[in-house]
């Protein structure tokens, strides 16, 4: 509905002094630049204006909750002016909550509401449920590795001892050794999953960057198989050993590594490299995938909290900004290529490559063998 047919100009908004009616164009600008939505409506709730395009032309068609309706009307009636009233409003392409403010003008027999999109505030919401539901499997997660080190030590103990019994048999015994293989692959996941679920204090000490990553690939490298995904190691073997703490550590090259994986879906390489940069004094770690790459209009947004493009149940848009809170822990930092740019690092033109710069202390330089 155009300005014109509104008769804004008779009855709505007042200036300072209440002789001045501001024009039009005045209220088209405050439409336009106000952050908050703002909406006026008769006294049932028909729309005359707004600064959004709502699906349904009357207010009281947006309550998500006939109580909440309710509510909202008989406050209404009771003190004219609403601040701050909760409600989920169904006014777009899906229910949001949102913070209503309301006053009735009874002189003109008119409505007008404001509100906020919480699009934050039902982030945190939801993150929040996420947070403890994933808390809650990592308990049970904790428990049921406690559970399977008792069957795995016997799995492990027997095979053992089959094998002293039966080492001239070639077939059972490499058959035996198989075995033996996978219960002890198994031990160190279950190992790894207690160490991730501990809450452990901060702890720094020196650490092997390559040992560290080796750690962490022993959880997931046959996941990434199971992909079809390869990796590939370009491990410096003479890099120095970095203060750290080596928990946290491993939890920025687990998101890291999981991110490619992600970003691959199957078939595809994740490239680690990791190089002493005398010149720079730093110890530099790449993480390179032949994924999707990060689309350009979203490169601004990967750090920030809670920003996903991952479909929903599958990231909790944490991951990234968990990484540059614990890098910048321990006076490093983060960027990204996407496509890689360097071949050294990846494949050139294709994935993404994230790369890390650990600043190190002269002192602390060790050569390794």
């Amino acid at each position: 509905m155009a300005l014109k047919d509104l008769e804004t100009e008779s009855k709505l908004f007042w200036a300072v002094s209440t002789e001045r009616i501001c024009s039009p164009a005045c209220l088209q600008a405050l439409l336009e630049i106000a952050e908050e939505k703002i909406i006026i409506c008769n006294r049932k709730g028909d729309i005359l204006l707004a600064n959004l395009s709502p699906a349904k032309p009357n207010i009281f068609l947006w309550f998500a909750s006939k109580k909440e309706e309710d509510k909202f009307n008989q406050l209404l009636e009771q003190n004219k002016k609403i601040k701050q009233f909760e409600a989920t409003l169904n006014y777009d392409s899906k229910p949001k909550k949102v913070y209503l403010n309301a006053a009735f003008i009874p002189e003109t027999d008119e409505l007008i509401v404001t509100f906020s999109e919480s699009e934050i505030l039902n982030q945190l919401c939801e993150q929040l449920s996420h947070s403890e539901k994933m808390a809650a499997i990592g308990q049970m997660a904790a428990g049921i590795a406690h559970e399977l080190n008792t069957p795995l030590g016997i799995i492990l103990g027997y095979t053992q001892l089959l094998e002293e019994d039966l080492e001239g048999q070639d077939e059972v015994y490499e058959m035996l050794k198989k075995i033996e293989n996978q219960a002890k692959l198994c031990k160190r996941i279950v190992k790894g999953l207690l160490k991730f679920a501990r809450e452990e204090k901060k702890h720094l000490s020196e650490v092997n960057i390559n040992e560290l990553i080796e750690e962490v690939l022993s959880l997931i490298e046959h996941t990434l198989a199971m992909d079809f995904i390869e990796v590939v190691r370009r491990f410096d073997k003479n890099i120095p050993d970095y203060r750290g703490d080596p928990e946290k550590l491993k939890q920025v090259f687990m998101n890291l590594i999981t991110n490619a994986q992600h970003a691959i879906g199957e078939k595809g390489k994740i490239y680690i490299t990791t190089k002493y940069l005398p010149d720079k004094k730093e110890i530099m770690v790449a993480i390179a995938d032949t994924g999707c790459g990060i689309p350009p209009e979203i490169k601004d947004r990967i750090f920030e909290p809670f920003f996903t493009t991952k479909e929903e149940g599958k990231g909790t848009g944490l991951g990234l900004a968990v990484v540059k809170a614990i890098l910048e822990e321990h006076g490093a930092s983060i960027e990204f290529q996407s496509p890689v740019e360097d071949e050294n690092l990846g494949e050139k033109g294709k994935g993404t490559v994230f790369i890390i710069h650990f600043p190190i202390k002269e002192e602390t330089k060790k050569e390794g063998g």
